[in-house]
């Protein structure tokens, strides 16, 4: 009897310890993930010739996501970028940043989770959905023509481009096959490419839309509005160039290690926190 209610004891000891342990690595990780995102888009970034700006934030929104999970992802992709938004002077975007990069986060984050575990025709429906939006918004401005410029901040320099929509739409089909082709033939690397095309398709048609609602407010016209159709997707995909490599060498260094997977280890042993941690290490 006294030997069952030690074993008892140690078990709530364990679950109190580990808990204690997630809310520490999870409040350290939101906060700097948050300022990591922060910098990153407050720093390297390109002003558009409509009211956005090009930027390479999306690295640090996915690799929230994909290490942190959703919360941790939805957190800082929309904190961090609504802080971004508002430290450039464009006021007027970070009310939709917050949810738009804070959703981009989440759907990143959880996408990714349940593609480790659910079954080929779960990863069907989530990828047909992703797909429909992405050829859904390309069809729609197969006939518009696309007002694409872009200023280089230290040169002043400003370009534009006229170019046809149908150009969207083929690159709409492309990355629709990428999509397929990296959820079913990449393994790991993968999914997690899956998740972040799936999460950047948040941005580029809601970026679209909220601007295509503001567009008297922001004096521009639908195809300079169009025009940052294409800088969305690069972003998306610069974002993927350099967070999923990132991601990978950091889970197979086990800097990553689930959480999740320390409380079952803990569970089934029974024993105190602090003797399982000693002895994984």
């Amino acid at each position: 009897m006294v030997s069952k209610m030690k074993v008892n004891s140690e078990e709530r000891y364990s679950k109190e310890k580990l808990e204690e342990v997630n809310w520490t690595k999870t409040i350290a990780l939101t906060v700097v993930f948050t300022a990591l995102v922060f910098a990153v888009t407050s720093i390297f970034y390109v002003k558009l010739s409509s009211t956005g700006y090009f930027n390479v934030g999306e690295t640090m929104v996915y690799l929230s996501a994909l290490i942190g999970g959703p919360i941790i992802g939805a957190i800082a992709g929309g904190i961090g970028s609504a802080l971004a938004d508002i430290s450039l002077g464009t006021y007027l975007f970070a009310p939709a940043t917050l949810v738009l990069k804070g959703l981009e986060g989440f759907v990143v984050g959880y996408l990714y989770q349940i593609s480790r575990s659910t079954n080929k025709k779960a990863r069907y429906i989530i990828s047909s959905s992703s797909i429909a939006l992405m050829i859904g918004l390309g069809a729609w401005l197969i006939t518009k023509t696309l007002e694409v410029g872009f200023t280089i901040a230290f040169t002043k320099k400003t370009y534009k481009y006229d170019i046809p929509g149908y150009w969207l739409f083929i690159s709409a089909i492309l990355l629709s096959i990428f999509t397929i082709v990296t959820l079913f033939f990449l393994g790991e690397k993968g999914k997690m490419i899956f998740s972040c095309v799936s999460g950047g398709t948040i941005i580029v048609v809601g970026y679209f839309l909220y601007e295509l609602a503001l567009r008297k407010v922001l004096a521009v016209t639908i195809g300079l509005i169009a025009g940052e159709v294409p800088f969305n997707i690069l972003q998306v995909l610069v974002g993927i160039t350099f967070a999923v490599p990132i991601a990978t060498a950091l889970h197979k260094m086990g800097i990553t290690e689930d959480l999740s997977e320390t409380k079952r280890f803990l569970l089934k042993s029974k024993a105190p926190v602090y003797d399982t941690l000693r002895a994984k290490k």
